[in-house]
């Protein structure tokens, strides 16, 4: 988000004349971030939607979702990301009782995260099960 705000704050008409010597300044990771910011702003908005008891949820939309999921698809067939049954399986989105993508945070579809998870969880039954000894 904060490469969002740096991308609209270079591009904006108030500074136009600076624009061009700016950008040739930035260091190489400033300068991708802001491309990754100009890209994500081109393919993705945040809705935001209000409820009569006063509460807001944002929403990510996504601007050509069918383009965006098999690229996501691809990106990750060519990474081996080792649960791509189950990554396929969401991609799907065949399962009406299943979270759309657009609502899933990034952790939910990491197999580290839940890795992790599932260890914790081990870890944390195997305590239980030595305390009842």
């Amino acid at each position: 988000m904060l490469s969002i705000e740096l991308y609209l704050r270079v591009h904006s008409k108030q500074y136009e004349s600076d624009k061009i010597p700016l950008l040739r300044q930035l260091p190489p990771k400033i300068a991708w971030d802001l491309v990754v910011a100009q890209r994500w702003l081109e393919n993705m908005a945040i809705g935001r939607t209000e409820s009569t008891d006063g509460l807001v949820t944002f929403d990510f939309l996504f601007h050509s979702k069918r383009r965006q999921v098999e690229a996501l698809r691809d990106f990750a067939w060519s990474l081996k990301w080792p649960n791509m049954g189950e990554v396929e399986y969401i991609l799907e989105e065949n399962d009406r009782q299943e979270t759309a993508i657009e609502y899933r945070s990034a952790d939910a579809m990491s197999w580290f995260f839940r890795r992790r998870i599932t260890r914790v969880h081990h870890a944390m039954a195997d305590h239980e099960h030595l305390d009842r000894l």
